[in-house]
């Protein structure tokens, strides 16, 4: 596991650091202006072991969303092995005046890992969870731990957080998420009059024509877990960008879709697979939270099946309903369908920092 500039090294940059002893005299004095003029008492450590990193996680984890797990994101870990890297703010409790106790409750945390491979910090679980958070007590302190970030930093999928997404210069706009609000549905039928009578028409269409072939629809069967990652790949095989090519080319992303499943325990996770002539033609992972539905990735034969990723997305809305969730979460970027299938699009925000 390569650990990131600064952490175990003699010349650590934050190990319980007293914030008037930082060399960037231009971070000391931007600090000063936020506790107008008290920061001597302030102190600024890096944590890099995991159950640290997990007791800081769970204190300041609001929980609301799947992205905000610790075990989800454990799973991202478990793949790629990347150093945690938790900046951490607290103010130190005096004891005598002379000596400082470092007891006291952390402020604020930006809980990110090093990325070894890009060479770049990024969120804890990389770059690919969403719904990321700031954690803090202290909103004023936010843009403080951000220009603490040692190197170059890619903090994408940031959801709304009033006074932080808020605040002007600070971030930037990333891709939309798209989810489908669906407590009101009842079936299929519901969803179908959310669209335009083309769109409607040409979905029909995929959908009967798929219906035709007599699929076999099996549910939970997580061995085709595999599967998934053959047809995902399969289906961009070929493309030029590395942005085009499957997510699931890295062996480190299947271990962490594996992982997922193993670690399900606060959410729970779900599979659907299609299967055509005693051949498995789809297979979708989601994974179900606080009433939302997530549609994790999936995979599938469209190449002999024209009509199936329709068929198996319009499948993955029907399993919804029957369970009774109130939201599908398709997650970020339009992808060319989903703004045209009526989903709602949700603001997210993005920090960059160049080293």
């Amino acid at each position: 596991m390569e650990k990131p500039p600064g952490v175990g090294n003699s010349t650590t940059f934050l190990n319980n650091i007293p914030l008037v002893e930082l060399p960037q005299k231009e971070i000391v004095s931007f600090a000063k202006k936020i506790f107008n003029g008290s920061s001597k008492d302030l102190i600024f450590r890096v944590e890099s072991d995991l159950d640290r990193c997990q007791k800081l996680w769970e204190e300041f984890s609001t929980r609301e969303s799947l992205f905000d797990l610790w075990d989800f994101r454990l799973a991202f870990w478990r793949g790629y092995k990347f150093s945690p890297y938790f900046i951490t703010l607290f103010r130190a409790k005096r004891k005598t005046r002379f000596s400082l106790s470092f007891q006291e409750k952390v402020l604020s945390v930006l809980p990110l890992w090093f990325d070894g491979e890009d060479q770049q910090y990024t969120w804890f679980g990389s770059s690919w969870p969403e719904d990321n958070l700031f954690f803090t007590k202290r909103i004023d302190t936010i843009p403080l731990l951000l220009k603490l970030v040692p190197g170059k930093a890619r903090l994408f999928c940031i959801r709304s957080q009033e006074g932080i997404t808020d605040q002007a210069g600070l971030l930037e706009k990333d891709e939309e998420k798209y989810v489908l609000d669906i407590k009101d549905f009842t079936s299929l039928d519901n969803f179908w009059s959310l669209l335009k009578k083309k769109k409607r028409y040409n979905l029909k269409r995929d959908w009967k024509k798929i219906q035709s072939l007599d699929p076999k629809i099996v549910y939970d069967d997580f061995s085709h877990l595999d599967d998934l990652f053959r047809l995902n790949i399969g289906r961009f095989d070929g493309m030029v960008l590395d942005d085009s090519k499957s997510t699931f080319l890295p062996k480190e992303k299947q271990v962490v879709f594996k992982e997922i499943v193993n670690l399900a325990k606060d959410y729970k996770v779900r599979m659907i697979s299609t299967i055509i002539n005693n051949k498995i033609v789809s297979v979708d992972l989601v994974a179900i939270y606080n009433d939302i539905y997530y549609c994790l990735g999936g995979g599938c034969d469209v190449e002999n099946y024209s009509g199936l990723g329709t068929f198996a997305n319009l499948k993955l809305i029907e399993d919804a309903i029957s369970l009774g969730v109130e939201k599908i979460d398709f997650l970020q970027g339009d992808l060319n369908w989903k703004a045209s299938w009526r989903l709602t699009p949700i603001p997210l925000f993005k920090f960059t920092k160049e080293a």
